[in-house]
This record gives structure tokens, sequence and C-alpha cells, in this order.
């Protein structure tokens, strides 16, 4: 494998927060199982072409830290 290969399984996907088809680029908000490790909610930008999918740069977080997140956003 090499350093821009990632072993990763989406497990659900909960939503696709933008999709640009021009770029092919979608912000996606996931459960991954990332290298056979426990499954994280996943938000992250990825290049989608053709039948290739290329995680790029997001944030994992665990059910608590979401949870978390879900009450700071619900005090704005």
């Amino acid at each position: 494998m090499n350093r821009t290969e990632f072993d990763y399984e989406i497990i659900e996907t909960i939503a696709t927060l933008t999709a640009d088809t021009g770029t092919g680029y979608q912000k996606e908000l996931n459960i991954i199982s990332w290298r056979g490790k426990e499954p994280v909610y996943d938000l992250r930008l990825w290049r989608v072409t053709n039948d290739q999918r290329q995680p790029l740069k997001g944030i994992t977080l665990t059910a608590a830290e979401l949870a978390a997140l879900k009450v700071a956003l619900n005090k704005e």
C-alpha cells in the first residue's frame, strides 16, 4: 500500500453535504472503519471519479464526540 492508499470501509453514508459535479468533490458524513478498527463518524471531503473514491482532508469523531458537537451546535 503506498502513501496515497487507505484501507477503509464505509459502513453507512449519513449525508452528502455538498457535491460539485464539475470537479468531483463531495463533502460527506459517513460511518467508516479505518484499517479494520472500530467504526467512527467521519466528516470528509472526497474526490469521486467514475468508480473510484479518494478520501481527502477530514475529521473523525467518536459517538461521544459527535454527541458533544451536537449539543454545542444546538446552543448556536
